[in-house]
């Protein structure tokens, strides 16, 4: 079994994870691996560390859970891709720091909120 971290040194200037909710810093181990194209590849022999503050940690906190159907597995996958903000599918992130999201799916796992018109 291979076991890595995603370029996080790079990205983060050595840290695990930047601080999220009172400092903690936190992430989960997520089987397969990842394209440059951001697709999430089915590989039992990968673990790679998922940052609860990423787009992938971020959809584990909400219920995404690929590893339980493939239908969640393809759930997890257009979770991740909205929450970069990869309009394209070409794992290009266009987030801005501050925007807000708000999404829902049809197995209601995320439900939406209702704004006020």
């Amino acid at each position: 079994m291979r076991f890595r971290a995603k370029t996080l040194k790079r990205a983060y200037g050595g840290m695990f994870v930047p601080p999220i909710q009172k400092g903690l810093q936190r992430g989960f181990l997520l089987s397969g691996s990842w394209t440059q194209a951001g697709e999430h590849v089915k590989d039992d022999s990968v673990i790679e560390l998922a940052c609860t503050s990423g787009g992938e940690g971020k959809c584990l906190r909400l219920g995404y859970l690929p590893w339980k159907s493939d239908k969640d597995f393809a759930r997890h996958q257009a979770c991740t891709r909205m929450m970069r903000a990869d309009y394209r599918g070409d794992g290009t992130s266009y987030t801005k720091n501050g925007t807000l999201i708000n999404f829902y799916d049809p197995e209601s796992i995320e439900r939406g909120d209702i704004l006020d018109a």
